[in-house]
């Protein structure tokens, strides 16, 4: 049984050309968007129960917190970032998840999320290579593509891996709206091969 979207502290709204969105409060645990269903995307829903992410931590642990980089919610920051959520910051204004994970934020603090709900012309795919002994990812890759027809609207891809730059997301991934391509789970297993 899911609980009301209030008594999660999250909000769906709908903007004319955008479709819904959920408005996360940052101090709402991650547990809360597992119990979000149906609201929350199933990608997202499928990530907060990869590897390291437990009940204890995803109850524990606010959107705010995991935004500030704890190593559990990197699969989740991966496909936050792949899916198109935005930070919503102290000052009312917003940012894409990878932008502030990269800490072009400054000295704004992280107040909540915007999540775009999963529409039925989305499709995805998550794909990592090899894991650690505690089910972390060593390399991780999320795709996201948004069709109109046969043709990619948009796209997303998002990475993470050892590196000093955490989530990367790939900006060519864009070269691919109009076109015709592979599905999404390909995609994301592709990267992550890569």
């Amino acid at each position: 049984m899911t609980a009301p979207l209030s008594a999660l502290s999250l909000t769906l709204i709908s903007s004319p050309g955008e479709g819904q969105h959920l408005i996360v409060d940052g101090l709402t645990p991650l547990q809360a968007l597992l119990d979000a269903t149906p609201h929350t995307p199933p990608l997202l829903q499928d990530l907060l129960q990869l590897g390291e992410i437990t009940w204890q931590y995803r109850n524990e642990t606010t959107v705010a917190s995991a935004l500030s980089g704890g190593a559990p919610a990197i699969p989740w920051l991966v496909g936050l970032a792949a899916w198109g959520g935005a930070v919503l910051l102290s000052d009312d204004q917003e940012i894409p998840t990878e932008a502030y994970l990269a800490r072009k934020a400054g000295a704004r603090r992280a107040e909540g999320l915007r999540i775009p709900v999963k529409r039925e012309n989305r499709t995805w795919g998550e794909a990592h290579v090899s894991i650690t002994p505690s089910d972390r990812p060593i390399v991780l890759a999320v795709a996201m593509l948004e069709w109109d027809g046969e043709t990619i609207a948009s796209a997303g891809l998002a990475i993470h891996g050892v590196s000093k730059q955490g989530v990367l997301v790939i900006p060519e991934i864009e070269t691919w709206v109009g076109a015709s391509q592979p599905d999404a789970a390909a995609l994301a297993e592709q990267a992550a091969a890569h």
